[in-house]
């Protein structure tokens, strides 16, 4: 009756562990997918072959492993784990031996190099069913082809491949040397036919060798048939049209079977016509060959589909595996005249179907489906495949995961209303949903198809595809197989454009039926499916994304390198010289100009099928087209890519990021956008008389292209500048700058080039720039080419854009094209006037005024082109309010550079006639000066003319006085500005007075005249960006009215925020403080948030702008997560919680309570309103913006749990995305924390320890312990404040100064407990926050609680942590003046209520566990060794006897049963052990022990189901975490496991079950460790332990290296060859191992073996020794030296977090210790039902209780959340601002720490002397600058003028060292 309670105990334990949930199938696991290439029946039928592909990662190869499986025994054998991959293994005739070749013996291993090497010899093996042995057979140093069993098992039949004698190379090399005959050298290969007779006494003897025949080709398959006594040879496929063979046909042959009587040959074909053939290509087919006519019958002539293999049966019927549509299904064929016969199974594939030849009804099979793994299965009755047995397991992780659904989709294609089928895989939850992005994953071939199956591999992986989000669609397009030869056949001619057209009409379908969302289009391919790929980007635009593998793009060239050139031959209806116009017209290379999808291309570097050659051309086209492209090469990787697993790994993964990456970025929104585009533009063409178009290619920067269109003068500018910007639509610029100069050669003062460089490239860095030229490589525009060549930001380009005059190009003649590209070629010597173009330009415009050799007409478009685009204002577009004006408003500055009298012409209409700031070069010379001299003059005599008191007619006198004084003035630059313009059109002297050009500008557009000081004598470099911008700034300030002040304003705003120049809002913009109310500022404080800007951010932050008014609407901050690609459900009613509840959450963790954020702010008296500074903070946080979430952080509330938020959501990141930028982030926040936590403690302690356990409503009633635990901040719990509380919550409510020897003596003498004092709280903060203890005021769990304190303060918070068995009880007695009764009475209940406080009390719950602990282990080495029987007899006398005592002594269960059971407890037997005599039942001992590892049990369930999180699974997850419950885990399984055992009535089962408690009794002593970290002086020896065992881990792996390579061949010499024994091992261990240590017993056997043997061991043993016992042992000391120093100062920190840990524990344990536990249990469960069940109010509250109980919150009140709020504002504002006064450097958090667990004086006293001898070297540092910047400036003041004093470089002080 006891066992069957145990046995059901155990099931129903079991039983509730056992439910399964399906997950999602991981990346990894996809990949570990097993298929099954072989099965082979033997002859008896008895064995099944089978053979397993999976990969091997560790090896990075394929592992081919080879089974036998005993069908009756139903067992499984392995023979080899590298057997060959394409020659198969072989059975001999009497089913005795298996023949097989290994993988590393065979012809695919042949390179080029090791065909000029030595070869290796050669074997194949013989597997012995008998024997089971592996016996290798020689066959020399030729390489295996075939092979095949003669008539009986006494030989093979052996092909081999042969080649040239060593002597006929030798002759070749030295006529030919290192030159190839490619046609020759492929001749001389052949194949040679051996027959080898082997000993078929004694296999492993040589054989005989006879020579059959030799043959001129490559041999492929080897048939022997017994008709005759012949061999059947199949020969290896060439490179040719024309495939001679026995049959004489063009057609691929495969699968050669004799039938079983021996007359006829089985083999399956696919035709590959050439042009000249009369046939069409057709599916794959069965035929049957007489041997002895030669007549060929095809079998399942009437079957439409394909023929994908078959097997013979015993009474020749043939079994096939007929494919129509996506279904594989068997059929049979009884005759040739007969319809096949189909046999009703699953839906799905079958696949290498083999029958047994002995066996009619035994069939074997592969079978896998859509949503079934593959498998191999066995039935005895065709008719019954709905009943097979599955005879592997290997797939069958994918039965637990959740896959995609499947559903098979039909449309029609239009042109020719013929039926295509396709796949589609719908995501998981997603079936059937609408919208879907869709993936066209195209199967190769084209003789190929997708099917109802379930093969997981880089080939098909649409189910990945899926899994990720994506709608798989495969299409069966024309050309595939399953649905007729003229379906098949239609491919022909049009190999690529009707395949293409039956996909998109099948994506046309899909996105008509609404399934698919048009704009997330992605297709792809591999082999034949890349071909398609390509095709198709060429035609359509619509794909986002494409992904090509092995595809061509170049079919002529294609067919001139591949190996199957007969395939194209025929898809194309000829060779390329016969159809060359179906090879252009079908070739995607021909249209690439068209693509604009980025492709990402995949190849293997030795493809032949399809040569990598194409890939390159296609990756170079795409590259030169600035398509977003990238092409990656596996090494040694053919078309297959079946060499290295990682290789098709690495490919799926990179196509799903490049899939992620641009999927989602449609390139068009519909294909009739697209053609609207183009129409716009040849409209624009048209209207604008475009003269001739197209790119230019410049030869010596094939990099760079350049499009040109030429239009006349009188061209429309602004519908020249639609067109640039239709071209430019997603780049378009903020700001275009024009620059202007001389048109003679120019060179440029090398500082003047640097800083003119380094402005335009800061100009380009921040914002988009346009720069306008006059486009030829002359003067300045030469320079601003070399500038944008040498940019070295790529990303950040500069547009050049030239406006030319056509007549003045040198070449021009080569531009006069229309939509093509043009190499320009600089003509070797130019003309007089013309000049050829910049090579570093990306645009141009030609001004063709119909002149040769003339300039000017470029001029007057360049002026209305700049108007143009500036428009009405030279603002940004993206600011105005009106929109038609958004495309017109761009600013525009003039830039010059020297120049002439032309520049002063084009700089007085740019100002006076386009408004258009100038921006003049000052120093460069020419009309740069010219105009600084000018406005330099007029603005001293204009402010002395306004200065006078004259009146108006006075003042314009002296006005024109001053202008004659300026003229004479200016003569003599302009005399200069004469003599340097002999280049210019204008000479000075065509009677415009320029004079009064440049007056005209300074007087009515001052404003619009800037300056920058460019002179070598000036020591500041002036910044061109600051100038420009300035200049725009200027010009919008200028004569506005004041209802326009706020819209510039605000344009200026944008300019500013555009460069990224805060100092111009402060100083220039938002000068007036009422600016900042008056100017709506949402839209750039929204843009600034999104593009991270945090100065920006401040300064409108320190103005008072108003955050709650910004996002007083919640789908606001929606809209910003939404703009971080966060997907959010869409919730009208509260998008907040949305937030929350699928981002905040998922990050931080269950325990996070969304809801009380909620519940909080409905309730909250202080505001209802939506804290936009904790939003910001956290979407900050999300969003990974640091500089933002350190300033919302500063302006929020709850500092430091929001920095510990914040530490917690960086660290979930860096888990999520490897980014170790968010760990450095974590930190910084985690030092505000501990740095405010310091400061807190230090002021307010009491406050400090209330809020450390303060539960945080805003932040989901959160604190700051839990935060840090699962944060992992061990700098935060490592703080003072952070232990005394943990000091105070272990110790419960027992007074500190009772001591740890007192507790303990206490827990022996458990009555004195009563008198022990004890505290009113839990955690004490201070002294002045102790309460008086004699009070009558009742508590209860977590509320609320006032009382008055000594000091008359309130106390507002009461913790109530331990109480889980008491309400409203006293923790004190009040003596008053009562009877002595009631007195009396007072006191016991009073100290019984101390004796329960002190037993809740977690440090004494630990003492008594350690207890309990001790006394379980002592009763588990008891039971052991002493108390441990069997309850049934032992034969043998021995636990564990041998093979041969087995056999003569096994008792069978029934003769056990049958024993008669005696009354006596034992039964003596003198022969047997003591520990093996017959007990009739367990011991009392035995029993206590299991009831004991019972409750233990009982007690880790009860744990898993009290954790705080909510789902099971995360239950499971945090408990299995830890280290020590895994231990748990495993003693506990042991246990049960032994305790099973130890009830089956056969003695090995006894035996184990020993074994099993006695390693289980190991784990139980090791767990006691656990128990240690209580104390402080051990427990941060437990880390260093930790650490150096996982430092063991990778010296042991070195270790046995060294024992191997010294114990094998030791072991080897001294006992010669031995008999296997598994004892083997262990002796060669006991050998080698033990030497290290001292025991160098092998001395004594070898030291009189003076023999070659013993030498060489002696040898040995010195370098054994001299490696083990020096070497290693001292790396050992030198790792563990090393580990100890670098956790020597970090130890205490870890196990002061470990500390809470140990706090939670025992704090959440019962009180009672188990087996005691089990009351608490009933207790516990007895307080659940009831509280549930009946809903009784009082067990309700109890069971609050128990959940609540070790939790570490308190709710506070009102006044203390504002008092503990306060102090953290103040403390963390000083942290803030103290971290940007130190420029954000990290503090070294863990030298405080350390400092405060230093025990010496004298190391504190020596730690104090060095802070001080560093801040006195630092003093001592900034004296020395001091008194060497006093005598530079002594020096200075000493020269004449003060201008010359010399100032040396200033050193920046660290003032956190003084």
């Amino acid at each position: 009756m006891l066992k069957q309670l145990y046995l059901l105990l155990f099931l129903y334990l079991f039983s509730c562990f056992s439910i399964e949930n399906k997950s999602k199938l991981t990346f990894d696991e996809y990949f570990d997918y097993t298929t099954f290439p072989l099965l082979q029946f033997s002859p008896t039928g008895r064995h099944l072959l089978i053979q397993v592909k999976h990969p091997s990662w560790n090896t990075n190869s394929y592992e081919n492993t080879l089974w036998l499986y005993d069908i009756q025994n139903q067992t499984k054998t392995l023979i080899t784990t590298n057997l060959h991959t394409s020659i198969k293994p072989k059975w001999s005739p009497s089913g005795d031996f298996i023949a097989l070749i290994p993988k590393n013996h065979s012809l695919e291993n042949i390179t080029e190099n090791s065909q000029n090497q030595e070869k290796l010899e050669q074997y194949i093996y013989l597997y012995s069913l008998v024997s089971d042995e592996l016996l290798p057979i020689s066959i020399g140093k030729q390489i295996a082809l075939s092979f095949t069993w003669s008539n009986n098992d006494s030989s093979l039949y052996l092909a081999v491949m042969n080649s040239r004698s060593i002597a006929e190379k030798n002759l070749s090399k030295d006529e030919w040397k290192d030159v190839t005959q490619y046609r020759n050298d492929v001749a001389h290969q052949g194949s040679t036919i051996y027959r080898l007779d082997l000993n078929s006494n004694n296999y492993s003897l040589p054989m005989e060798k006879h020579t059959i025949r030799n043959v001129s080709f490559l041999i492929n398959q080897l048939l022997h048939v017994p008709l005759g006594n012949k061999l059947i040879l199949h020969r290896y496929l060439h490179n040719t049209s024309l495939l001679s063979r026995l049959t004489n046909n063009e057609a691929l042959e495969f699968d050669l079977q004799v039938s079983n009587d021996g007359y006829h040959i089985l083999f399956r074909l696919l035709s590959l016509s050439s042009n000249k053939g009369k046939f069409n290509d057709t599916q794959f087919r069965l035929c049957s060959l007489d041997i002895r006519n030669g007549q060929i019958t095809r079998l399942g002539g009437n079957f439409h589909g394909n023929i994908n293999g078959y097997a013979i049966m015993h009474d020749s019927d043939v079994l096939l595996l007929g494919q129509l549509g996506t279904e594989v299904q068997i059929y049979t064929q009884k005759s040739s005249k007969e319809d096949l016969i189909h046999h009703n199974g699953w839906n799905g594939t079958y696949e290498s179907i083999v029958t047994s030849s002995n066996n009619d009804r035994l069939i074997a099979f592969v079978y896998s489906s859509f949503d079934k793994p593959m498998e191999v299965y066995l039935i005895n009755n065709i008719n019954q495949l709905k009943s097979a047995q599955t005879l592997t397991d290997e797939n069958n992780l994918f039965t637990k995961r959740i896959l995609p659904e499947i559903k098979v989709y039909n449309w029609i294609n239009q042109d020719d209303h013929r039926m295509i089928e396709g796949i589609l895989h719908y995501p998981p939850d997603k079936f059937q949903s609408k919208n879907l992005p869709l993936l066209v994953l195209i199967h190769g071939g084209p003789y190929s198809a997708s099917l109802n199956d379930l093969n997981l591999s880089w080939y098909r992986w649409a189910k990945l595809a899926a899994l990720e989000g994506w709608l798989v669609l495969e299409v069966n397009y024309r050309g595939s197989t399953g649905y007729g030869d003229q379906f098949l056949n239609e491919i022909r001619y049009k190999p690529l454009s009707l395949p293409g057209k039956d996909i998109l009409y099948g994506v046309d379908q899909l996105i008509k039926d609404g399934i698919v969302d048009r704009h997330r289009l992605a297709i792809g391919g591999y082999s034949y499916g890349g071909f398609l790929t390509n095709w198709l980007i060429t035609q359509t635009t619509r794909f986002n994304v494409a992904l090509s593998g092995s595809g061509a793009v170049d079919h002529t060239s294609a067919w001139g390198v591949m190996d199957l050139p007969v395939l194209l031959c025929y898809l194309f209806g000829g060779y390329p010289w016969e159809v060359p116009h179906i090879y252009q017209s079908e070739s995607p290379i021909y249209h690439l100009d068209k693509v604009r999808t980025p492709t990402y291309i995949v190849t293997g570097e030795n493809d032949i099928r399809v040569p990598t050659s194409q890939s390159y051309i296609l990756e170079r086209a795409l590259h030169y087209l600035d398509i977003p492209v990238k092409l990656i090469i596996f090494p040694k990787e053919g078309h297959s890519l079946d060499n290295d697993p990682w290789h098709g790994k690495i490919k799926v993964r990179e196509e799903l990021k490049w899939l992620q990456k641009y999927g989602n970025q449609s390139l068009n929104n519909n294909k009739e956008s697209s053609n609207n585009n183009d129409k716009t533009r040849m409209n624009l063409f048209a209207t604008l008389g475009v003269k001739s178009h197209g790119t230019i290619t410049f030869r010596k920067n094939y990099s760079n292209r350049a499009n040109f269109i030429r239009v006349s003068p009188n061209a429309p500018p602004t519908q020249v500048k639609e067109l640039f910007f239709r071209r430019h639509e997603h780049q378009r610029p903020a700001l275009v700058i024009s620059v202007t100069g001389s048109a003679r050669e120019y060179s440029m003062k090398s500082k003047l080039f640097r800083i003119f460089r380094q402005g335009l490239l800061k100009i380009a860095k921040t914002t988009d720039v346009w720069i306008l030229t006059n486009g030829t490589s002359t003067s300045v525009t030469k320079l601003l080419g070399e500038i944008n060549r040498t940019n070295p930001d790529p990303s950040r380009p500069i547009h050049l854009i030239g406006i030319a005059p056509w007549g003045c190009i040198s070449g021009v003649e080569q531009l006069d094209v229309h939509g093509t590209n043009v190499i320009y070629n600089k003509p070797k010597n130019d003309e007089t006037n013309e000049s050829p173009l910049e090579r570093n330009h990306t645009q141009f415009i030609f001004i063709d005024d119909g002149t040769k050799h003339q300039y000017g007409g470029e001029v007057e478009f360049r002026t209305f082109f700049e108007k143009s685009i500036s428009g009405e204002s030279c603002l940004l577009q993206s600011t105005t309010n009106n929109k038609s004006k958004q495309l017109d408003n761009i600013p525009v500055v003039l830039v010059v550079i020297e120049g002439g009298y032309d520049t002063i012409k084009k700089v007085h209409e740019t100002v006076m006639k386009n408004q258009i700031p100038v921006v003049f070069l000052e120093g460069t010379g020419g009309c740069c000066d010219l105009f600084s001299k000018c406005y330099h003059l007029y603005n001293e005599s204009h402010s002395n003319v306004t200065s006078s008191d004259d009146d108006a007619s006075a003042t314009n006198v002296k006005t024109e006085q001053i202008k004659t004084k300026l003229r004479e003035k200016l003569h003599p630059i302009d005399m200069k500005l004469t003599t340097s313009s002999t280049t210019e059109i204008s000479d000075g002297n065509d009677g415009i007075d320029y004079f009064q050009l440049i007056y005209e500008c300074i007087e009515t557009k001052r404003t619009y005249l800037n300056f920058i000081d460019l002179k070598v004598h000036n020591h500041i470099e002036p910044d061109l960006d600051l100038a420009i911008l300035q200049a725009l700034l200027n010009v919008t300030s200028e004569n506005h009215s004041s209802n326009m002040t706020k819209e510039y304003k605000r344009e200026q705003l944008q300019l500013a925020f555009e460069w990224k120049r805060i100092d111009i809002v402060k100083n220039f913009i938002m000068k007036d403080e009422r600016d900042w109310k008056t100017i709506d500022l949402n839209n750039l404080f929204l843009k600034a948030l999104l593009q991270n800007q945090a100065s920006f951010i401040q300064l409108y932050l320190d103005h008072d702008f108003s955050l709650d008014d910004l996002f007083q609407d919640n789908n606001r901050l929606l809209t910003l997560y939404k703009s971080e690609n966060y997907r959010l459900t869409d919730d009208f009613n509260n998008p907040l919680r949305s937030i929350y509840h699928e981002i905040i959450q998922p990050l931080i963790g269950e325990f996070f309570e969304v809801d009380a954020i909620f519940d909080y702010d409905d309730s909250s008296s202080f505001t209802s309103d939506l804290d936009a500074e904790k939003e910001l903070f956290l979407w900050s946080i999300v969003t990974g913006k640091q500089e933002l979430a350190l300033l919302f952080w500063a302006r929020g509330k709850n500092k430091v749990c929001a920095a510990l938020i914040a530490t917690l959501l960086y660290k979930s990141k860096t888990r999520k995305e490897k980014d170790d930028k968010y760990i450095e982030w974590a930190n910084e926040f985690q030092n505000l924390a501990v740095e405010i936590l310091e400061k807190f403690y230090l002021s307010n302690p009491f406050e400090c320890t209330q809020a450390i356990i303060r539960q945080i409503p805003q932040y989901g009633n959160v604190t700051w312990l839990h935060l840090a635990v699962i944060a992992e901040a061990k700098l935060f719990i490592a703080e003072k404040a952070v232990q005394d509380v943990l000091s105070d919550i272990w110790y419960g409510y027992i007074d500190h100064r009772v001591g740890n020897r007192a507790i303990v003596i206490t827990s022996i003498l458990l009555f004195y407990s009563g008198f022990l004092p004890y505290h009113k709280e839990l955690v004490e903060g201070s002294d002045s926050a102790t309460k008086n203890y004699n009070n009558d005021e009742g508590w209860s769990l977590f509320q609320q609680h006032s009382s008055q304190s000594r000091s008359g303060s309130i106390d507002p918070a009461c913790l109530k942590l331990m109480d889980d068995n008491f309400e409203e009880e006293e923790l004190s007695v009040m003596i008053d003046n009562k009877t002595s009764w009631k007195r009396m009475k007072s006191v016991v209940n009073q100290y019984l209520k101390n004796v329960l406080m002190f037993l809740h009390a977690p440090c004494v719950k630990y003492i008594y566990n350690v207890y309990f602990h001790m006394a379980f282990l002592m009763l588990f080495s008891y039971v052991i060794l002493c108390d441990f029987f069997p309850l049934y007899d032992f034969v043998t006398g021995k636990c564990l006897p041998s093979v041969e005592e087995q056999s003569d002594s096994r008792i069978s269960i029934a003769n056990v049963q049958k024993r008669s059971i005696s009354n006596e407890t034992t039964t003596k037997d003198p022969s047997l052990e003591y520990g093996l005599q017959y007990h009739t039942q367990p011991s009392i001992t035995e029993m206590v022990l299991v009831f004991w590892v019972f409750t233990l049990l009982c007690e880790e369930i009860r744990q898993i189901f009290t954790m705080e999180v909510q789902s099971m699974y995360g239950k499971l997850s945090e408990y299995i975490a830890v280290f020590w419950n895994k231990l748990d885990v495993l003693a506990l399984v042991l246990f049960i496991a032994a305790f099973v055992l130890r009830f089956l009535p056969i003695s090995p089962c006894f035996c184990a079950a020993r074994i099993l408690l006695a390693i289980d009794l190991s784990i139980w002593y090791i767990r006691t460790l656990d128990m240690f970290s209580a104390i402080k002086r051990l427990g941060p020896k437990l880390v260093m332990i930790g650490e150096m065992v996982h430092d063991m881990k990778f010296y042991m792996v070195m270790l046995t290296v060294f024992i191997l390579a010294f114990g094998v061949p030791t072991y080897s010499l001294m006992y010669g060859v031995q008999k296997f024994s598994w004892h083997i091992p262990r002796s060669i261990i006991n050998l080698a191992y033990w030497q290290i240590f001292g025991e160098l017993e092998i001395l004594d056997e070898i030291e009189k073996n003076y023999e070659i043997g013993g030498y060489v061991v002696f040898i040995l043993l010195i370098a054994y020794m001299t490696v083990a016992s020096v070497l290693l042992i001292n790396l050992l000391i030198a790792m563990f030296s090393n580990t100890f120093d670098r956790l020597h100062m970090d130890t205490d920190c870890i196990w002061k977090f470990q500390h809470y840990s140990l706090v939670s524990y025992y704090l959440t344990r019962p009180c009672l210790p188990p087996p005691l536990v089990i009351f608490s249990h009933i207790y516990q469960l007895t307080i659940y039902f009831l509280s549930h069940m009946f809903q009784v109010k009082w067990f309700q509250e109890k069971y609050i209780q128990h959940q609540n109980q070790g939790k570490f919150k308190i709710a506070v009140d009102e006044m203390l959340t504002k008092r503990i709020e306060g102090i953290e504002d103040a403390l963390g504002n000083e942290a803030y601002y103290l971290t940007l006064k130190t420029e954000r450097k990290p503090v070294d958090r863990q030298n405080d720490l350390n400092e405060q667990r230093l025990h010496s004086p004298q190391e504190i006293v020596l730690n104090k002397i060095k802070v001080l001898e560093n801040q006195i070297q630092t003093i001592q540092n900034q004296q020395g600058n001091m008194f060497e910047y006093m005598e530079y400036l002594m020096n200075g003041i000493k020269k004449i003028g003060g201008d010359d004093v010399e100032m040396p470089k200033q050193c920046r002080i660290d003032s956190e060292l003084i």
